[in-house]
């Protein structure tokens, strides 16, 4: 993650794709800055005041650890990257909800605009004189607090979860049975199969005391069902390890081997992460 980090101190402005590694889906953007934008998204995800309130519940749905950003271009003007981001739109067909998350064809928006001073300087002056009511004040004390002061302190805090105690004790039964998959469960519930994947390795809601030794001595019976899943796959086991190899010696690109082997590269990208194949 590094080398995207020192992107956003180069002078060229980036198209990128963010990808959705659990469906596939994909969203393209641009910007001077693509992985300040990457973190971004995942901050503005909460934020009620958002232009693209489907891409935001998305993360919001999926957790941002379940999306990659990849760099697909570099151009050193404006015009261009307008150009750019139109293109890998139409190309990804990302503003089609069945493929991705964008909303609209691309080229709005200008890279790394910056108010003038002028306009700092009327919005510094709107907020001169405004006051902050007695409740926000004592509720920012509060927060700066650290330790047992701190008003939140021991509490569970929760309010936006789809599951309970109760739920998750249900799941934890559905897995034992050995007939649900992690994304049966998911699907069952209205959660990620990530977040099922979690709650189930003790990782969320420790609380909730699962017995760990049954779900490991399951696991194997859950594997195997995905095994045989396989045999309907467009890629065969020598098709990963060639995959692999190839990504491994920087051969070719992410991009350059979904059209080769007809998958998308989400696909191509999972497989190099071992989020799928892993027993290869």
């Amino acid at each position: 993650m590094n080398w995207l980090k020192n992107a956003d101190k180069s002078k060229f402005i980036y198209i990128y794709l963010i990808i959705n590694i659990i469906n596939g889906k994909i969203y393209v953007g641009k910007s001077k800055m693509p992985y300040k934008r990457f973190l971004s998204h995942a901050n503005r995800s909460y934020n009620k005041n958002i232009k693209n309130v489907f891409f935001n519940n998305a993360i919001k749905k999926y957790r941002i650890e379940n999306f990659e950003l990849l760099l697909i271009d570099k151009v050193k003007s404006e015009n261009e990257a307008i150009e750019r981001e139109v293109f890998w739109i139409k190309y990804y067909k990302s503003n089609d909800k069945k493929c991705g998350y964008n909303l609209t064809h691309g080229g709005e928006g200008i890279s790394g605009y910056r108010h003038t001073e002028i306009t700092k300087k009327i919005l510094r002056d709107k907020k001169l004189g405004s006051k902050m009511s007695d409740l926000a004040k004592e509720n920012m004390k509060k927060s700066a607090k650290k330790g047992p002061a701190n008003h939140n302190y021991g509490k569970r805090i929760l309010t936006h979860s789809k599951v309970n105690e109760k739920i998750i004790s249900c799941m934890y039964d559905d897995y034992l049975t050995g007939h649900f998959t992690l994304e049966l469960i998911g699907e069952k519930y209205n959660i990620s199969k990530a977040q099922v994947q979690r709650i189930l390795s003790g990782k969320s809601w420790p609380t909730a005391q699962l017995d760990t030794n049954k779900l490991k001595n399951i696991k194997s019976v859950n594997v195997s069902k995905q095994h045989k899943k396989r045999k309907y796959s467009k890629l065969s086991e020598d098709d990963v390890l060639e995959i692999r190899q190839l990504l491994s010696e920087k051969a070719i690109s992410q991009t350059s081997l979904a059209k080769k082997y007809n998958v998308h590269i989400a696909t191509i990208s999972a497989i190099n992460r071992r989020r799928i194949w892993k027993n290869i």
